[in-house]
């Protein structure tokens, strides 16, 4: 699509260089007093905007280079889109009154015109009402009926002017298409981002899946070793109650023991002595 908009676009320029010829030859006819007011507005605007070229070797300042950045500039910004409403005006006035003269109705879709911003940016309005004033249209509604020789140049005319309409709307489309193609490539790019950040997100949800899995059957065993950890302390407090009851039968038969040896120490004295006094 966009190759043939760009061969359609390099076909049409020799029209358009026809058409500058013929406004060339028509520059000699009379021209109404709104036109050469305009032409001189224009003029006077020209000489305002208008300043020297630095050559190569002439020193180029910053005090030149601000000047022209703050003040040349946006005057330039401002006299391009006047430029480009007129011409746009202009051409759709003359289709009209081109349909006018050969009595039918050719409907030309207005272009929008251009504004253009402080940074040099271009922006569309929106092209609504009608721009043609009042001499203007005295001038085009009064002409006179042309003879049928001249038909044929006047249909020339008109073709010539349909086909710079159709130039301009090719840039307008060829414009809309970079744009859209543009959106297109970066939502492709945002598309692909997202997939492989998806991508990366269900590697690492398979990781933590399979890092669960490994937790859950580490706290089982853990589970596992911790019953049979408690069931061994039980038996180890068993152990030790039977142990202890152990030692303390010891230590009371170690004391019975002790004692009765005591008893029978005594038991040998007092016989001792019983016997002493009986030989005494």
């Amino acid at each position: 699509m966009k190759a043939k908009l760009k061969t359609e676009k390099k076909a049409l320029s020799p029209v358009s260089s026809m058409a500058s010829s013929n406004y060339t030859k028509r520059r000699s006819f009379s021209r109404p007093s709104w036109l050469l007011c305009t032409v001189a507005d224009l003029d006077e605007k020209m000489n305002k905007v208008a300043f020297k070229i630095p050559g190569k070797g002439s020193p180029d300042s910053f005090a030149e280079r601000a000047d022209a950045y703050y003040q040349k500039r946006p005057q330039l910004m401002a006299l391009l889109q006047e430029l480009y409403n007129s011409y746009v005006s202009l051409a759709d006035r003359y289709c009209q009154a081109l349909a006018k003269n050969r009595n039918h109705r050719r409907y030309s879709s207005p272009i929008p015109p251009l504004s253009y911003n402080e940074n040099g940016y271009c922006d569309e309005e929106e092209y609504s009402g009608e721009i043609i004033d009042s001499d203007a249209e005295s001038s085009l509604s009064f002409q006179p009926s042309f003879p049928p020789s001249t038909q044929d140049k006047f249909d020339i005319e008109m073709i010539v002017a349909d086909l710079v309409i159709r130039n301009v709307d090719y840039d307008f489309v060829l414009d809309e298409l970079n744009q859209v193609e543009r959106q297109n490539n970066e939502s492709s790019r945002k598309i692909e981002l997202q997939k492989s950040l998806l991508d990366v997100m269900e590697s690492e949800r398979l990781i933590l899946l399979n890092e669960n899995a490994r937790l859950g059957y580490k706290v089982a065993t853990l589970m596992e070793e911790n019953k049979a950890v408690s069931s061994e302390s039980l038996f180890m407090k068993r152990k030790v109650a039977e142990l202890a009851g152990c030692i303390l039968k010891m230590r009371e038969d170690h004391r019975v023991c002790m004692l009765s040896r005591k008893i029978e120490d005594l038991q040998g004295q007092i016989y001792g002595l019983e016997k002493e006094q009986r030989v005494l």
